[in-house]
C-alpha cells in the first residue's frame, strides 16, 4: 500500500509526462521489475488499461457540442503525450476526428507539437490558444509563448490561475 501510495503520488505530479518516461521511472525506483519482462510488456499492459478506461470516459460537459459548433469557425487540434497511434485509434472510436486537424501525440512532445502547427498553419503565438488540464500544459504554453486556458479537475484547479472552467457550458 505504501508504494501504491508513492506510485499515484508521483503519476499524478507528473500529469502530461510520458508514459514511457513514468514507466521506465516507477520501474526503476518503486518496483522492482520481472528483469524477463521488458519495459515493453508493461506499456502493453499499461496501454491497454487506458484505452479502456478513455474509451469508457465522459467528455468534459460541453466541450462536444462546443467543437462540433466551432470547428468550421477555428482551427482545432489534439496534442498529447499519448503515443500517436494510440491517441489516434481513441479519437476515432469516440467519433470526434473530422473535428480536428491534426491529431499529435508522443514520441513529440507537445512544445513541439505547438511549433509544427504554428509554422504549418503559418499561426502567430497571439492567435494560438492552448486549452488543458494539467500543469505540464500550462507551462508548456508558457515556455511556447502562447495563450493558456485551464480545465479544472480533481487533480488540478489551476488556483493561481485566472483563466479557468470545469466545464464548457459556462
Amino acid at each position: 500500500n505504501e508504494v501504491k501510495k508513492k506510485i499515484k503520488k508521483y503519476h499524478f505530479s507528473n500529469l502530461g509526462v510520458s508514459r514511457y518516461k513514468k514507466i521506465n521511472y516507477i520501474g526503476n525506483n518503486f518496483l522492482d521489475f520481472d528483469k524477463k519482462k521488458t519495459n515493453s510488456y508493461y506499456l502493453k499492459t499499461f496501454e491497454e488499461i487506458v484505452k479502456k478506461k478513455i474509451k469508457k470516459s465522459n467528455y468534459i460537459y460541453g466541450i462536444k457540442k462546443f467543437i462540433k459548433d466551432n470547428y468550421k469557425n477555428y482551427l482545432f487540434f489534439i496534442s498529447s503525450a499519448t503515443p500517436q497511434n494510440e491517441l489516434y485509434e481513441i479519437v476515432k472510436y469516440k467519433k470526434i476526428h473530422p473535428f480536428f486537424k491534426e491529431v499529435l501525440g508522443s514520441p513529440d512532445n507537445k512544445t513541439r507539437h505547438i511549433k509544427k502547427i504554428i509554422k504549418k498553419y503559418k499561426l502567430k503565438k497571439k492567435e494560438v490558444l492552448f486549452i488543458g488540464d494539467t500543469k505540464k500544459d500550462l507551462q508548456t504554453a508558457i515556455q511556447s509563448n502562447i495563450n493558456f486556458f485551464g480545465i479544472q479537475n480533481k487533480y488540478e484547479n489551476f488556483e493561481n490561475f485566472n483563466i479557468k472552467v470545469k466545464n464548457f457550458m459556462n
